[in-house]
């Protein structure tokens, strides 16, 4: 219900950060931070509110809360859900996500563990249903055009920069609401992308969740412009899952991917020199090949669209600007 005594403003905000209740697929902790300095960041970088989607779960909703309150930062609950594809793309795991804003119960196993069914229940319960980075390796693709997907983040930091075109020019056509989110699996990133909404000075969740559902939104992007930010998060990932790490990398059937993993993994944690150029090796043919995949398929995206252009008023295109 909107609440036609409050006196509304334009407040900024991430629908997309995580902190040390994240587990990724491979290691217990893909963030290595907790809710109480991602706040305090988050609150010097001026942001009002912020949607901690962690990794499959919402049982520690309640922390981030406590810490929004200590910062004056409202908590919008949320989840980044995992469904699995069973491919792989070099050491990703075959998965794609869905984000989850507004979110105050998980459904049961069945439900929680088909896409379809999952958006459909979320919807049903008035939550808005997120397609985070659709064309990274861990996106949904096409699925985003789906009907129960509400908003797609046209603006990923940690994406590159044909997949965010193929993210913003999918969201214009199918007339999606268009966010942006800084993923922020550190404090570094935090403020890179904001979402600016028309809300109460003194927002609740549920204003926030209002707002966003209207498509009114305005966004704000930058791009990480540190090379060895991943660096740095890679060895405080490692310092924390180290034997969980080394299992993994033991366990590849790639004896090249094994042999360079392991000192990776052996020079990082001592933040050598020879860390730093396995890393700049690794992730220039990582982002060499993301990237011609991408541009591959946003070149397919012009020439053989999957998906019929929709518009909010016959003949006419859609009506929400899909950046800002």
């Amino acid at each position: 219900m909107i609440r036609e005594d409050a006196q509304f403003e334009w407040i900024c905000g991430d629908p997309h950060i995580h902190s040390h209740y994240s587990s990724g697929s491979i290691l217990d902790y893909d963030c290595p931070f907790p809710p109480e300095l991602m706040l305090e960041v988050a609150a010097k970088r001026g942001l009002k509110w912020v949607a901690p989607t962690e990794h499959n779960t919402i049982a520690h909703v309640k922390k981030w809360e406590d810490a929004g309150k200590k910062h004056g930062i409202t908590i919008v609950p949320g989840i980044e859900k995992s469904f699995p594809t069973g491919k792989k793309f070099w050491f990703w795991s075959g998965q794609f996500h869905v984000i989850i804003l507004g979110i105050q119960e998980m459904p049961s196993g069945r439900i929680a563990n088909s896409f379809a069914d999952f958006c459909i229940w979320a919807k049903e319960r008035g939550y808005l249903v997120v397609a985070p980075h659709p064309f990274s390796p861990a996106g949904m693709k096409k699925r985003a055009a789906e009907k129960y997907v509400d908003a797609i983040e046209i603006r990923n930091p940690l994406t590159n920069f044909f997949a965010n075109l193929r993210a913003e020019k999918l969201c214009k056509e199918m007339n999606k609401i268009p966010v942006v989110g800084s993923d922020s699996h550190m404090p570094e990133t935090l403020g890179c992308a904001r979402v600016y909404v028309d809300a109460p000075q003194d927002a609740r969740a549920d204003d926030i969740l209002q707002a966003l559902a209207k498509g009114s939104n305005k966004n704000f992007y930058q791009s990480y412009n540190d090379i060895f930010l991943v660096y740095r998060l890679l060895r405080k990932r490692f310092g924390l899952n180290y034997d969980k790490a080394l299992a993994y990398i033991n366990g590849r059937k790639n004896p090249v991917e094994r042999a360079v993993a392991l000192k990776f993994m052996e020079y990082g944690l001592a933040d050598t020199v020879k860390a730093k150029i396995i890393y700049l090796s690794v992730r220039s043919a990582w982002t060499f090949t993301d990237t011609l995949r991408s541009l591959y398929g946003l070149l397919g995206d012009y020439l053989s669209p999957h998906y019929e252009r929709k518009s909010d008023r016959k003949g006419q295109p859609p009506s929400n600007s899909a950046f800002r």
